[in-house]
Protein backbone atom coordinates (compact mmCIF):
# COMPACT_ATOMS: atom_id res chain seq x y z
CA UNK A 1 0.00 0.00 0.00
CA UNK A 2 2.92 2.40 -0.72
CA UNK A 3 0.48 4.14 -3.32
CA UNK A 4 -1.67 5.07 -0.38
CA UNK A 5 -0.37 7.70 0.97
CA UNK A 6 0.41 9.60 -2.58
CA UNK A 7 -2.98 9.32 -3.47
CA UNK A 8 -4.09 10.61 0.26
CA UNK A 9 -1.81 14.08 -0.46
CA UNK A 10 -3.38 14.51 -4.09
CA UNK A 11 -7.11 14.41 -2.88
CA UNK A 12 -6.23 17.00 0.12
CA UNK A 13 -4.09 19.46 -2.69
CA UNK A 14 -7.47 18.63 -5.04
CA UNK A 15 -9.57 20.06 -2.08
CA UNK A 16 -7.52 23.23 -1.14
CA UNK A 17 -7.15 23.95 -5.03
CA UNK A 18 -10.73 24.35 -5.12
CA UNK A 19 -11.32 26.49 -1.33
CA UNK A 20 -8.88 28.39 -2.67
CA UNK A 21 -10.70 28.86 -6.23
CA UNK A 22 -14.29 29.20 -4.30
CA UNK A 23 -12.74 31.92 -2.25
CA UNK A 24 -11.75 34.09 -5.60
CA UNK A 25 -14.45 36.94 -6.40
CA UNK A 26 -15.96 36.34 -9.12
CA UNK A 27 -14.66 38.12 -12.49
CA UNK A 28 -16.22 41.35 -13.29
CA UNK A 29 -19.08 41.38 -15.77
CA UNK A 30 -17.58 41.83 -19.69
CA UNK A 31 -18.61 45.34 -20.90
CA UNK A 32 -22.01 45.99 -22.13
CA UNK A 33 -23.65 43.83 -19.48
CA UNK A 34 -25.98 45.85 -16.91
CA UNK A 35 -24.90 43.69 -13.37
CA UNK A 36 -29.19 44.10 -12.48
CA UNK A 37 -29.66 42.02 -15.45
CA UNK A 38 -27.20 39.29 -14.59
CA UNK A 39 -27.84 39.39 -10.76
CA UNK A 40 -31.44 38.73 -12.17
CA UNK A 41 -30.54 35.43 -14.46
CA UNK A 42 -27.81 34.03 -12.43
CA UNK A 43 -29.88 34.83 -9.00
CA UNK A 44 -26.65 36.51 -7.80
CA UNK A 45 -26.61 39.66 -5.44
CA UNK A 46 -27.46 43.08 -6.93
CA UNK A 47 -25.35 45.82 -7.29
CA UNK A 48 -26.25 47.35 -4.09
CA UNK A 49 -25.27 44.03 -2.25
CA UNK A 50 -28.42 42.59 -1.64
CA UNK A 51 -28.37 38.91 -2.04
CA UNK A 52 -31.39 37.65 -3.52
Amino acid sequence: MWWYAEVVAHVLAHHERQRAEQAKPPAPPAPGYRPEVLAALFGTSTAGGESR
